[in-house]
């Protein structure tokens, strides 16, 4: 990610849906610090990588936040946000491999549209190897 995209993300209005937009951004900006870090099934550590709710777990710590371990018990702890409402800085859930909440990822802005920092953990994975 180049400096001028991190900056506007950083600038962007929009704030945390149940919080403010100094909790966004710095929830933001520390899961934007651990860009390149391998994507885990299981892993909790920035030495050894995360599984997507551990990361977020990690991350929402490093604010003062305590979530649970697991995607479908962090779905558990929010309030219900229409998609077209979520804002910077919000979870957002997906059911992939197993019924209900099965992973998580945190909204953000990315280049006047809206992508999750989960997908561009990966493609930072992948373009590693």
């Amino acid at each position: 990610m180049d400096d001028n995209t991190f900056a506007a993300i950083m600038r962007s209005e929009g704030g945390v849906s149940r919080g403010g937009t100094l909790a966004a951004r710095s929830i933001i900006s520390d899961a934007m610090s651990f860009l390149g870090v391998p994507y885990v099934f299981g892993g909790n550590s920035p030495e050894y990588g995360f599984d997507c709710s551990a990361f977020v777990q990690y991350v929402f710590a490093m604010n003062g936040i305590s979530l649970p371990r697991t995607a479908d018990y962090q779905f558990e702890e929010g309030t219900d946000v229409a998609m077209e409402d979520l804002r910077p800085g919000d979870l957002v859930f997906f059911e992939t491999y197993a019924p209900g909440a099965s992973h998580v990822g945190i909204y953000h802005l990315w280049r006047e549209d809206s992508r999750l920092l989960a997908k561009r953990r990966r493609e930072m994975n992948r373009q590693a190897l």
